[in-house]
């Protein structure tokens, strides 16, 4: 009732002496009596208050809460660092993959692979993952404009493609990762391994037309 506060308000106001009066003060704010009654003497509270009492927080806590986090807010560390860091939004989620990523599914799944393992006891060395990431390979390079107010990175516009094949077994071992280079002729390029140490990097490099794998190279990779 829109008129509760101003009733409540008019009989805490009530000087000492002075008659208490339910109907009249009802009445005169167009509240019911009873729950007027019920309110003033404790007996039940405010909507407010009971929002209020289900809360985990209440209005101050909130507050005090709200600016904690706001001195940790992202923005204001990076402006702190801003000569270091450079913040960019990333892209959207798809729709259908962030509707295939549910927990149930992953836990159904995890129920299914583990029902198949106890029937055919199956051992972890005998059980292996293999996935291949493709992505674009692009070149990014930090610009810092000497009044330090605009801060950008710039990358190559390159659209070469490169794929990488990684293979883990359930025992813990796995097999050295592949990357698949697009190249049309056939030549593996010097830029490609420039950051390539033989002595502690175990990888393979194959190349492709596409950059995308293919049966010889899934055969050759795994041999």
């Amino acid at each position: 009732m829109a008129g509760d506060p101003a009733a409540l308000e008019s009989l805490k106001s009530l000087k000492p002496g002075e008659s208490l009066n339910y109907t009249k003060t009802a009445k005169e704010y167009g509240v019911d009596r009873s729950l007027l009654s019920k309110r003033h003497r404790g007996k039940i509270g405010t909507h407010a208050e009971g929002v209020d009492k289900s809360r985990l927080l209440n209005t101050t806590q909130e507050i005090e809460l709200v600016q904690y986090i706001d001195k940790l807010c992202v923005d204001r560390f990076i402006a702190r660092y801003k000569i270091k860091l450079v913040s960019h939004w990333t892209a959207g989620i798809d729709t259908t993959r962030h509707r295939a990523d549910s927990a149930f599914k992953y836990s159904l799944y995890f129920k299914l692979i583990g029902e198949k393992i106890s029937r055919y006891n199956i051992e972890p060395h005998n059980m292996y993952n293999i996935d291949e990431k493709g992505r674009l390979k692009r070149i990014f390079s930090r610009v810092l404009y000497e009044d330090g107010k605009q801060r950008s990175t710039i990358q190559d516009g390159s659209r070469e493609w490169i794929t990488l094949l990684a293979c883990i077994c359930a025992d813990g071992s796995y097999l050295e990762p592949a990357l698949i280079y697009q190249s049309a002729s056939g030549l593996i390029q010097d830029s490609w391994l420039q950051a390539l140490d033989h002595e502690t990097h175990q990888v393979r490099i194959s190349l492709s037309p596409s950059s995308w794998t293919n049966n010889d190279i899934g055969l050759a990779w795994l041999k």
